[in-house]
């Protein structure tokens, strides 16, 4: 049996006709589901009409993304038994009926945005019977396969994808039916041993997901810890939630930007250095006009300025330069920033700093704690990039 490599431009191809099955799917489901004219129903056959509204097009449609599926695996597989579309698994039924009962904890059941949500189910089932079929066609062939990234890949799809081609069950390649999600657009690529997909690079991800381990003191990180160890395991998804997707796959840091011209006009020099040396790290950091005025004083003549955080993505900036007494400026640092909008975190630029990394670690932990903050991070004299959580 042979496996032929997988191009970008074959993995693009197959993503837009995944893509127009499902989203047809979706607006079927709509169609179906107004069709019933819902306003006019009681709250129960109301439920039930939607319900059978979204299974009967998730059924329908499967076999869409299936045959779409079983194509790419036949073009891609020589010499393998003839490929198959598998029956939908028994909790797709479930699942859809614990959407509905999601969605109408917050919105009237059978509204438009209700029916857009469902919408969006719909597609993700019908999409990801793609991977399910392109894993039962591996398996029936004794095949291994791979989970390749794509689009704006989650923390749990990347860590899975450092693996590469060694998956060999369905829970194993995280497709059972607790580990995909809304707006997963990651594939199941059959291979071997030396099956190479364009632009998936499994040894340089896993090198840098390890140097994300590194950086929350995981020594000697390794899979087959992380899996069994929930605790580490969060923090790590948790972690790359900073990360660029971009860098984690390619290597290549994120270019600092600007929001806008303002928010570039405003971004001072030692903060634009501060930021240059995240992104080493993968950082993405994009300045924002890190203040808005109060909507409730605007156009008085008392103004209240609210702040903002330095960076869109909630890092605050600041500098460990020039201090003796560490935990003192620690806290006070910690707790302006805390209160600026959007903040998830604060950043400290400690290259020139008198304290050594343990030193600055202990203060940190401390702090954190003190100030009921979550996250922080440094980067050290010698350039290594440190996170510190609060385990409290």
């Amino acid at each position: 049996m042979k496996v032929f490599d997988v191009t970008a431009d074959e993995l693009q191809d197959y993503e837009e006709k995944l893509h127009a099955a499902s989203t047809a799917s979706a607006d079927a489901f709509e169609k179906l589901a107004r069709a019933q004219n819902l306003p006019t129903l009681e709250h129960d056959a109301r439920k039930s009409a939607i319900y059978h509204a979204a299974n009967d097009t998730v059924s329908t449609f499967s076999d869409a993304t299936g045959k779409i599926a079983c194509d790419f695996f036949d073009a891609h597989v020589e010499g393998a038994t003839p490929s198959e579309i598998p029956p939908q698994p028994k909790y797709i039924k479930q699942r859809l009926y614990e959407r509905i009962e999601e969605h109408e904890q917050t919105h009237e059941l059978g509204d438009d945005e209700f029916l857009q949500r469902m919408s969006q189910d719909v597609y993700t089932e019908v999409y990801h019977h793609a991977n399910r079929t392109m894993i039962h066609n591996a398996i029936k062939n004794k095949l291994r396969y791979a989970r390749v990234p794509m689009g704006n890949a989650c923390a749990f799809c990347l860590m899975l994808a450092t693996r590469g081609f060694v998956y060999y069950t369905q829970t194993s390649a995280g497709e059972d039916k607790g580990h995909y999600h809304v707006h997963c657009h990651c594939k199941i690529v059959p291979g071997k041993n030396g099956t190479t997909v364009t632009g998936y690079k499994p040894n340089g991800l896993n090198k840098r997901i390890k140097q994300v381990a590194d950086s929350l003191g995981i020594q000697n990180f390794n899979w087959k810890d992380c899996m069994r160890d929930g605790s580490m395991r969060y923090a790590l998804q948790k972690e790359l939630q900073f990360r660029d997707t971009n860098w984690l796959l390619t290597g290549i840091p994120p270019e600092v930007g600007y929001e806008n011209e303002l928010a570039e006009k405003n971004a001072r020099p030692h903060e634009i250095e501060q930021a240059k040396r995240l992104s080493k790290h993968g950082i993405k950091c994009v300045f924002q006009v890190d203040y808005e005025v109060d909507e409730k004083t605007k156009g008085t003549a008392r103004q209240k300025i609210i702040g903002k955080t330095d960076l869109v993505n909630g890092i605050e900036l600041k500098s460990l330069s020039g201090t003796s007494n560490l935990e003192k400026r620690i806290k006070k640092e910690l707790h302006n920033s805390k209160r600026k909008i959007g903040f998830k975190s604060c950043n400290f630029d400690a290259t020139d700093s008198l304290f050594t990394d343990e030193e600055i670690s202990e203060a940190l932990r401390k702090q954190l704690k003190a100030r009921h903050v979550n996250r922080a991070s440094f980067i050290g004299r010698d350039g290594k990039y440190h996170v510190i959580n609060n385990e409290a």
